[in-house]
């Protein structure tokens, strides 16, 4: 009786475990197929989740942000021995950029900018109605002048990349918009920023147009190689809309105004292997603009409070130079004066003529090999510099009916501060001859372009990054000019004169002019 009992409980066991055993192979596998399905509804959930990540970025537009604040102190030594200046001139600047990517070949970039002077809000003293009033609205400076509380458009371009051209292994781009055409290579070191294109020995500023760039560097084995072609359009002369002259007319050309100031050129790089470069820009520009002595003598009648227009023998020029009048000192006798004379007095820009630019640098990230850590972190420069003029028939540009040639030289450096960890410290030096005339007028320089100086200017620097987002900027900027004209247009108010020629002929031109700055500036 007892073995039947141990023999039955023994089967009753082995049959519990056998369907237990069975039982847990179906709901193993019945867990797996379960898994299994939760994986692929897994892979399903992250796919739609990186699509809408994607998407997400993708129609997102990426800011960045260059807040300046500055305090400049500015002084002029005048040609009769006095001084003009202002010791605490602060103001504000803001560059808020912007980066939309759509698709892997096709990018945007833009930037807004604001910069005021610290409690100047109105736009007083700095509109375009009349000569010697002032030309901060300009369009070739509009973002580089301290004027109102507005914010207005730096830069906006699209982009269009490709990794092959007609078949080529030329990678190129293409672009079009409002360029991004000041802080180039050069002037960007003493800011601590990206270089911009073109080279700003040359051209430094603002103006709408397009490129196209094209990479030779694989097609020629040469480390670096490419060349850049570049059109824009610096000034209409298109009627504004609702002109009360023509009426309909809307944007038609005004053929009482100057034509059109287009610039065409190249940009090209030889060689560069990411240590050493060589860099060259030409450049063309169409119906540059500005003003004849007769405006500049009616404007210093109306800046007396006369009025131009009712001219008589009292209104003649006083001195001589070389035997030739000169539109110099005036000694008005006569005549009523009229209140505002000089606001009322606006005369138009005239074309004087074409220009050439040129522009060879060569430049060093670091100066050797291994030699030193100072020398592997030494940035050197050295950049030469021509423009050509071709004047309008009957037209005097920069004073002279004739083509005249002029050359700058421009040498930097920037090493590292032995004194503190981070640091960086500058020099540069740059010096004009007679007839030398840049486009640089969106130079970021309180007293006037350093670079179209004929005669010579200095300049060091300090930089100092303060935490991950705050830089500290000290600058110290002086020029000593040799002749007039530095920073005028390109008629006959550019004519260079010698201090001591303008001084015989009445005139009280700048003689030298200095910009110390302290500036912090926050970007991420």
């Amino acid at each position: 009786m007892k073995k039947r009992v141990i023999i039955l409980s023994a089967v009753a066991a082995l049959t519990t475990a056998s369907f237990a055993n069975t039982n847990v192979e179906d709901r193993l596998s019945q867990m797996e197929a379960k898994l299994t399905k939760l994986e692929k509804k897994l892979k399903k959930a992250n796919k739609k989740l990186n699509q809408v990540k994607a998407h997400g970025a993708s129609d997102n537009i990426k800011w960045d942000v260059d807040f300046r604040t500055a305090i400049d102190s500015i002084s002029y030594k005048l040609a009769d021995g006095t001084k003009a200046k202002n010791p605490d001139l602060m103001t504000n600047r803001l560059l808020l950029g912007m980066g939309f990517a759509p698709s892997d070949n096709v990018l945007f970039k833009g930037k807004l900018g604001y910069n005021k002077v610290y409690g100047d809000t109105a736009n007083h003293s700095q509109s375009n109605s009349a000569m010697g009033v002032g030309y901060a609205d300009f369009d070739w400076v509009t973002n580089e002048n301290a004027v109102d509380n507005e914010i207005k458009l730096k830069e906006a371009y699209w982009l269009y990349m490709n990794d092959t051209f007609l078949g080529s292994d030329i990678a190129w781009t293409a672009s079009v918009g409002r360029r991004p055409s000041t802080d180039g290579l050069g002037i960007n070191m003493r800011e601590g920023m990206k270089d911009n294109s073109p080279l700003s020995h040359t051209v430094n500023v603002e103006f709408d147009g397009g490129s196209a760039k094209f990479n030779l560097d694989k097609v020629t084995g040469v480390d670096g190689m490419w060349w850049k072609l570049c059109v824009g359009r610096g000034l209409t002369n298109a009627m504004p809309r609702f002109n009360m002259t023509v009426n309909g007319a809307d944007y038609a050309e005004d053929k009482s105004k100057s034509e059109d100031i287009d610039m065409y050129g190249f940009i090209f790089v030889p060689y560069d292997d990411g240590q050493y470069s060589i860099h060259t820009n030409w450049a063309n520009a169409t119906n540059l603009i500005g003003f004849t002595s007769m405006d500049m003598m009616q404007y210093q009648i109306a800046s007396q409070g006369y009025d131009p227009t009712s001219l008589n023998a009292s209104y003649q020029p006083t001195l001589e130079l070389d035997g030739t009048a000169v539109d110099g000192t005036l000694n008005p006798t006569s005549t009523a004066m009229i209140p505002s004379a000089s606001m009322a007095y606006a005369p138009t820009f005239q074309n004087f003529g074409d220009m050439q630019l040129f522009t060879a640098m060569f430049k060093a990230e670091g100066i050797g090999n291994e030699i030193s850590d100072f020398l592997d972190d030494t940035i050197f420069f050295t950049s030469w510099a021509q423009s050509k003029t071709d004047p309008a028939d009957g037209m005097k540009m920069l004073g002279s009916n004739e083509s005249k040639t002029g050359t700058s030289t421009w040498v930097g450096l920037n090493i590292p501060c032995l004194l503190t960890e981070d640091g960086r410290i500058g020099f540069e030096w740059n010096k004009g001859d007679k007839y030398w005339r840049s486009v640089t007028y969106g130079e970021d320089t309180m007293t006037g372009s350093k670079i179209s100086a004929r005669g010579t200017a200095v300049e060091a620097y300090y930089i100092k990054p303060l935490t991950k987002s705050l830089t500290l900027n000290i600058r110290h900027t002086q020029v000593k000019y040799d002749y007039t004209g530095s920073n005028m247009f390109f008629g006959e108010d550019g004519t260079p004169y010698t201090i001591a020629e303008a001084k015989a002929m009445g005139q009280n031109p700048v003689e030298e002019a200095t910009d110390t700055r302290v500036s912090i500036s926050y970007r991420f």
